[in-house]
């Protein structure tokens, strides 16, 4: 497996920050989000258009709709800064099979 340079290096300073926290007594940190991803997917890049994608599928999964999926859908649509959101729209009428689409998920987001 091949990492990007900056991901190595950022690894690298987050085990050095480990063994300190190790050195002084605490219990090892264990990595989570981003950084785990990264790493457990030999450095694969998710957009958050495929995330948010994949949630709107999840919740398109059943006839009555998985609320949790809309709800993580519709949070990640709101934290995320730069959205491509042409792509955001095909990637979720792929993925509910042309149920949804990108207005139904901005009708229940807090962004204009």
């Amino acid at each position: 497996m091949e990492y990007r340079l900056e991901f190595i290096t950022a690894l690298e300073l987050v085990g050095r920050a480990f063994n300190e926290v190790v050195d002084k007594g605490h219990p090892r940190p264990i990595t989570v989000g981003g950084a785990a991803v990264e790493y457990y997917t030999g450095g694969a890049v998710v957009s958050v258009e495929d995330l948010i994608a994949d949630r709107m599928g999840q919740f398109a999964s059943t006839p009555e709709g998985v609320k949790a999926m809309l709800d993580q859908a519709t949070k990640l649509y709101e934290f995320a800064q730069h959205i491509d959101e042409a792509n955001l729209d095909t990637r979720i009428r792929t993925e509910t099979l042309g149920s949804f689409d990108l207005k139904y998920l901005l009708a229940r987001t807090g962004k204009p």
